[in-house]
Parts: C-alpha cells; structure tokens; sequence
C-alpha cells in the first residue's frame, strides 16, 4: 500500500513518521454529507469540531490537541494545492493522508507546524475504452436530543412568573425543523485508454438545517484528465474544478426559548405576516418570527484550473 507524502509517495511499511491515511472505502457510509465530518472518528488523534450546526458549516481541526493558545489551524492541500475540504465531494475522494508530527515541516515549512492534510482526488483510469457510469445518492435526516429543562405553561401560571396570555407554547421545539431531510446526488464519469484519461463527476447537495430556516444548496462538478504523449516522455494533466453554495443562516436563536414567557404564541392569524409581534420587552420577544420574516442569503461559487506538463527525462 503505497501513501502520499509531501511530494510523493512511499510504501506504509518503510514509513518512519506519523501518518495515518483513509482510502475512498473508508469514507463510504459515513453519516455525513461532507468529507470534513466523514473523518470524525476515522483518524487517530485527529479532532473535528463545528462551532454550530448550520447546514454546510465548515469544520475545525486540531491534531494531538491544541499546541498554541494563538492558533493551531492544521494545513489542508487539495492535490498539492491549499485548498479547504469543504469545496471537496466525498465521491471525488482517492485518498486522505494526515501527516502529525514535526516532519510535515520539513517539506511544507512553518504553516505545517500543526499537521497537514494531504487529500488526493480521484483520476481516470484504463478503461480500454469503455465508459464506466456510477450513480450514488445519500439521504440523511437529524434529530435533536436533550432538549434542556424550562417552565412550562402551566407552571410559569402557577409560581407566578409573569402575565398569563393563554397559550401554551412549547419555544425550543418551535425552533426545530422537524422536517429537516437532506440528500445528495453524485454521478460520475470514468473513461481511458493507455495513452488518455478522463474522471469527471457531477453533484448535486440539499442540506435542511435542524433549526427552521437554515439550509443550504450546493451543485458543482470536476473534471481530472491526464495525457501521454510522445511515447511517454511528456505527461500533461488539466483538471478543472467548480462549486456554487447558495445559502440561508437566518435561524431562530435557540437561547432565547429560554427566557420566552411560554403562554405566549408565536403565531397570530389576524396579523398580515401570521407572526405575533410584541415590542417594549427587555428579555422577551418572538425569534421564530424574526428566523421567518428574514433572510440572510449567501451565494459562494469557487472554481479552480490546474494545468500541468511533466516531461520525463
């Protein structure tokens, strides 16, 4: 089994430092939508946080904990390029080497103090010129668990903890998207012969958040092609890369379902937005009207050339 290291490649059993790796095998049937979360648990001493649970939201790592109260950002290189494994597809995915210690270093200088992550994508292969079709889906649905403790209606009445409006609203489980069903589609394309080879692959990526209002569309696709000419002596390789992420982060901000007098109701039929809206209260207002009647859209797009020749002496 050969790894990628730095500019290279060695065999696992000759290896001397500490480098971990994860095949495209490894990452199948991971319950994620994104190569980042696919390798929680998948890497020894490899942490993976998200500071919020956004549809799409980007991950954090840290190798062997934390070595700088300052940073700690570990070094994320795409096919030899820095690039961010949100923007990667997971099907893309041939192989993930994570460098540890000191040694990544050595080659990358002192951005890879705190590790590295090699991803390699995916390239074509001899076909003997058949074109080989592969088509994935995966469907993916969250739920909440230990939903914290509060009043309910009848209690906040009966301890006499402000004005009885009636109603008995449930504030935290107002905020959840009990409908949330995410799913992606991969369709992927693999032609060559001894001289040329073409891998090229088409996604497209739905998120619904766990809390209303959040979700995120994702649609984009890569070609890798690779070329022998001259009888081998001149190798030329063209990949081209493109993704476009449209996005809504207007959630509901679930710490004030805390404070909400809970005989208030969130909705009001007679109103013209179907929200009930109160104003003049410090510590009580209406989140899930403020989640629905505004939008924080983002589009991102990213697309990325490479175009390599190697001449082989």
């Amino acid at each position: 089994e050969t790894v990628v290291v730095g500019y290279g490649s060695q065999k696992k059993v000759n290896l001397t430092g500490a480098i971990s790796t994860v095949g495209s095998d490894d990452l199948k049937n991971r319950a994620s939508l994104d190569v980042a979360h696919m390798l929680q648990g998948a890497v020894a001493g490899l942490n993976v946080t998200s500071a919020t649970g956004r549809p799409g939201q980007a991950a954090s790592f840290n190798i062997r904990g934390m070595g700088s109260i300052n940073s700690s950002s570990v070094l994320v290189l795409v096919d030899g390029v820095e690039g961010n494994l949100q923007q990667v597809a997971p099907n893309d995915v041939e192989s993930i080497s994570v460098i540890k210690d000191a040694s990544a270093a050595a080659i990358y200088g002192a951005r890879a103090a705190y590790g590295v992550i090699l991803v390699t994508t995916k390239s074509g292969t001899d076909t003997e010129g058949r074109l080989n079709v592969t088509y994935s889906a995966d469907l993916l649905y969250k739920q909440a668990y230990r939903k914290p403790q509060v009043l309910t209606a009848e209690e906040y009445v009966k301890y006499g903890v402000g004005t009885d409006y009636g109603y008995k609203t449930d504030w935290w489980n107002e905020a959840i998207n009990k409908k949330n069903f995410s799913h992606k589609h991969n369709l992927s394309l693999n032609f060559g012969t001894e001289k040329a080879s073409v891998y090229s692959s088409f996604f497209y990526e739905k998120q619904d958040g766990i809390a209303t209002g959040e979700w995120r569309h994702d649609f984009g696709g890569r070609i890798n092609s690779k070329f022998n000419l001259l009888k081998g002596w001149l190798e030329f390789r063209a990949n081209i890369d493109y993704r476009q992420a449209k996005r809504n982060k207007q959630g509901p901000y679930f710490g004030q379902a805390l404070l909400n007098n809970p005989t208030r109701s969130p909705y009001d039929e007679t109103t013209r937005s179907g929200y009930n809206v109160w104003i003049g209260e410090e510590y009580d207002y209406n989140f899930i009207a403020d989640a629905a009647l505004y939008d924080s859209n983002s589009l991102d797009k990213w697309f990325k050339p490479e175009i390599m020749a190697k001449l082989n002496i």
